[in-house]
């Protein structure tokens, strides 16, 4: 899994080497107004993470939650497969977040869909990571 920068100043995860062309590539959708904020940090708190977790499902962006998670250990298929469960969890409107000590999960939904991710939360150099 390779974390690379899109056209457009974003996070990419790709199973290509960033240097590799990515022909295809479509940005995320922009239909919910919200701008792309660049990242230049990594969030410090939990209210920092659970704002970057609400605007990543309000965008429907999937990348900007994959920026969050520590990716230590996961392989190309196990990525893979992660990044469809935070593509579905997208597709839908935020119903809420919610924290506890150690974790936090992810609810989303719309008439009779509804998904949701349950996350644990780490501490590494001075930032917080999802972890799966």
């Amino acid at each position: 899994m390779h974390r690379c920068v899109g056209a457009n100043g974003e996070i990419v995860f790709s199973g290509l080497p960033c240097s590799e062309p990515r022909s295809g590539y479509a940005a995320p959708p922009m239909s919910t107004g919200i701008p792309a904020a660049p990242i230049t940090s990594c969030p410090v708190d939990r209210d920092e993470l659970g704002r970057r977790l609400e605007v990543a499902v309000a965008r429907q962006d999937a990348n900007a939650i994959a920026a969050l998670l520590d990716w230590r250990g996961v392989g190309g298929r196990g990525a893979a497969s992660r990044m469809a469960e935070l593509a579905r969890l997208v597709k839908l409107p935020l119903l809420g977040i919610d924290q506890e000590a150690d974790a936090v999960a992810v609810r989303t939904g719309s008439g009779g869909s509804y998904a949701e991710l349950r996350f644990g939360i780490e501490e590494r150099a001075a930032c917080l990571w999802l972890a799966w």
